[in-house]
């Protein structure tokens, strides 16, 4: 099912566990809202944005090692990788700037200071406490 012009909902709940991933009607919602997110930043980068992780069911992101509250298991993040990660990162900060997109949280993970390894984006949720764009680097090795 497409969501968007380059996301579709199968996008959002793959996963290489072999464990069930099937979202509830409340997950979607929110996987809906993050994949308008990232068509505005796909729009304007104009290439290829990979969503690695987006919905996980208990099980799934038990298996991953998760956060046991993680917003992943909500719908409401997902993780990204992209040919230029520096340049979607430099996007996302914008939008979150200028308030055309608002998240819970946006995280560099891992990588250099030129390049996060993958980019962690959620929005606020009913189910973890509300944030406003709170900006995270974890892991990141200097070169």
């Amino acid at each position: 099912m497409h969501i968007t012009d380059n996301f579709s909902l199968e996008e959002f709940t793959r996963t290489t566990t072999g464990l069930p991933n099937e979202p509830n009607s409340e997950a979607i919602e929110y996987i809906i809202q993050i994949a308008h997110i990232l068509q505005k930043v796909r729009d304007e980068y104009g290439q290829p944005i990979n969503v690695t992780s987006g919905y996980r069911s208990k099980e799934v992101n038990k298996a991953v090692g998760g956060a046991k509250n993680s917003d992943h298991l909500y719908g409401a993040a997902a993780d990204i990788t992209c040919t230029r990660m520096d340049i979607v990162w430099e996007i996302l900060c914008r939008y979150c700037a200028s308030k055309k997109i608002q998240l819970r949280q946006l995280i560099w993970e891992y990588g250099t200071q030129y390049s996060p390894s993958w980019i962690h984006l959620s929005i606020n949720n009913k189910h973890n406490k509300t944030k406003n764009n709170e900006m995270l680097f974890i892991g990141v090795k200097k070169i």
